[in-house]
């Protein structure tokens, strides 16, 4: 995922060395793309909390700190006033709708400062879910204690 990342991105479009005696630097075609797509990289591995709302947390962090990748967003001129609003608003602290829209969200905006379309990777998507489910096994006589309870 990180050699898709840094193929694509362009964070590391000065970066063609990195595919140097590479069987894709055989094509000049495919390198011309390179380092040309705004990417977003999103791994969920460091979500393995016990409970519900320290997982969405840890989600919130991990989002935030996605965004923060992006400073170039912060003084884009090609942002509307709203598109500024939307990306002050995605903080470690944002409430939960903020953060299930937050992804698509930033994919507006990049493309919106780039011209060009996201390309959107996620590795480690499944962990949340695989440690809610063992986690539901090991605690079987504590159901409440995976639920979402504010």
């Amino acid at each position: 995922m990180s050699m898709l990342e840094c193929f694509f991105s362009v964070r590391y479009r000065d970066r063609r060395d990195l595919f140097n005696n590479l069987y894709i630097s055989d094509y000049a075609e495919y390198m011309k793309i390179q380092g040309t797509y705004p990417v977003i990289f999103v791994s969920f591995a460091a979500v393995k909390q016990t409970n519900c709302l320290d997982a969405i947390r840890q989600i919130k962090v991990i989002i935030s700190d996605v965004y923060s990748q992006f400073p170039e967003l912060y003084t884009s001129d090609k942002l509307t006033d709203g598109q500024r609003k939307l990306l002050a608003s995605v903080s470690r602290n944002m409430d939960d709708v903020t953060a299930q829209n937050a992804l698509n969200d930033l994919s507006s905006l990049l493309t919106s400062h780039y011209g060009k379309k996201v390309i959107v990777l996620l590795d480690e998507y499944d962990t949340p879910l695989q440690e809610a489910y063992i986690l539901s096994l090991i605690h079987i006589s504590e159901p409440t204690r995976l639920r979402c309870i504010s």
